[in-house]
Formats: C-alpha cells, structure tokens, sequence
C-alpha cells in the first residue's frame, strides 16, 4: 500500500490537500481567536512548502519543465517574503563607544 502511495505521487496529493486544510484552519483560528501577528506570518510559509511540493508533483507527472520552473520561482519568492517577515528591516543600531 505504501508504495502505490509513493509511486503514483499519492502521497504528495495528500500533503497538497493537508496544507490547505492547514491554512484554512489557521485563518479560521485567527479570525475567531484574534491571533496576533496576522495571516502573513505563516501564509508565506505553507506558500513556500506549497509550492516545492506542486513542483515535485508535476515532476512526477511529467509535466513540462516551464510550469517546474514557475512553481520553484514562485516558491523562491514565497521563501523571501518569509524571511522579510521573520528578518525585517531592523533599524542600525548605533554603536556604542567603549571610549568617551
């Protein structure tokens, strides 16, 4: 059983359908419990691993290599956005002098 799983990219499908139900439920959560921090904070997060997993699906399906690539540089763009908004553009610290 676990091999026609892994073998008919299966498996992949249903990591695809557990990522949505994972967002929907993630913003069902913030909308009823107020999470601090807003949807951004994870969204670009599932839209990254989202799309690395599309990718591979249609890799296994053999799909043309042009729908790869926009999937890996959408994800690359989803990867930056979630490190924006873990990074951020902190303000320079001045430094302090060890001498007056």
């Amino acid at each position: 059983m676990l091999n026609r799983l892994f073998a008919g990219g299966a498996i992949i499908d249903a990591i695809l359908v557990f990522v949505v139900l994972e967002g929907l439920l993630l913003t069902l959560l913030h909308r009823r419990l107020g999470w601090s921090g807003g949807i951004g904070k994870w969204a670009a997060t599932l839209s990254a691993g989202f799309l690395l997993m599309l990718a591979l699906r249609l890799a296994l399906g053999g799909a043309a290599p042009v729908w790869l690539a926009l999937c890996l540089l959408l994800s690359l763009c989803a990867h930056l956005v979630d490190l924006w908004l873990r990074i951020g553009p902190e303000p320079r610290k001045t430094r302090q002098r060890l001498c007056p």
